[in-house]
């Protein structure tokens, strides 16, 4: 039963006109990076020497008196696009110009989740289900597993695919490794989006307001972006309820990995795993009773 519900959800995605409306912003916001990146390499082919072209998105520059005005890999913080000198280009500069989308692809993936889980439960799609005999919880686990299975493959590749365009456009002198990092990467950030998303299908499921849900999670992700920027340096500092509310939020993971300010290590990959089966177990522990007890 389980293979044929998965089929389902996954011809559901393909055919439906939500997910191809994401699809085309996700294109969108991965062309413009690509277009920023590429008009400043030709607006500046005539002088390549110390050219500063940057592009942020609520990030932070820490000026650690030797690079002021300029993005390294261990002074700034946020969603940075560009690179500090195009004659000698280096690979965090790449890497945060591949991840710098991201920013607005956590987004897109909540809202795509709420909207796709609310239509659920404001059609008969969900009711059918359950008189077939499929338990309400089944059929959300399917729609979520599908949903974050298609759309976290489609973000991996067009994180690879922007990757390998720049590195031949500009000329970067890659290796294998430098594009393990990227996956690595782009799968540790599905997480994030997975632990995001979670949130929403809970929120969906109790309130079934999709405007107020969605209102709800984009404000929560934004404040993430803000707050986090505000106590980057020592999450402590402001007391330890602060401070476990951002070690527990999939945000500070996002900021992590896409800051590559320590690489892309070990520790950081166990910490944004757990962080994820955390999130996943409260939440999915969660609507285990409360669908129990609710009436469809």
């Amino acid at each position: 039963m389980t293979g044929k519900m998965m089929k389902t959800e996954l011809k559901k995605i393909r055919f439906s006109r939500l997910s191809k409306l994401v699809l085309l912003i996700m294109i969108a916001a991965y062309f413009t990076s690509i277009y920023y990146c590429v008009s400043t390499v030709i607006q500046c082919e005539g002088d390549l020497k110390g050219i500063n072209s940057h592009l942020a998105i609520l990030a932070t520059d820490i000026d650690d008196g030797k690079n002021s005005g300029r993005i390294t890999n261990t002074n700034t913080f946020g969603y940075w696009l560009g690179m500090n000198d195009w004659g000698n280009i280096k690979f965090y500069e790449m890497f945060r110009t591949v991840m710098f989308p991201s920013s607005l692809i956590v987004i897109l993936f909540v809202t795509y989740f709420v909207i796709s889980f609310g239509n659920e439960f404001s059609g008969l799609t969900l009711r059918q289900q359950i008189f077939y005999g499929i338990k309400p919880l089944h059929a959300l686990w399917n729609k979520y597993i599908a949903c974050s299975f298609v759309f976290g493959i489609c973000y991996t590749i067009a994180n690879t695919i922007v990757w390998i365009f720049l590195t031949l456009w500009l000329g970067f002198r890659s290796s294998v490794r430098n594009a393990g990092v990227i996956v690595a990467a782009s799968l540790l950030n599905v997480l994030c989006f997975m632990a995001f998303a979670s949130v929403g299908v809970l929120l969906i499921t109790i309130f079934q307001k999709i405007s107020l849900v969605i209102g709800i999670s984009v404000s929560w992700i934004l404040a993430d972006y803000i707050f986090y920027l505000g106590c980057v340096t020592d999450i402590w500092k402001y007391g330890k309820a602060v401070g476990f509310m951002l070690i527990a939020n999939p945000g500070t993971y996002m900021y992590k990995i896409n800051n590559y300010g320590l690489g892309i290590n070990g520790r950081l990959i166990i910490q944004t795993t757990i962080d994820f089966l955390i999130t996943l177990l409260i939440v999915w522990g969660i609507l285990s009773v409360y669908l129990r007890k609710r009436e469809f």
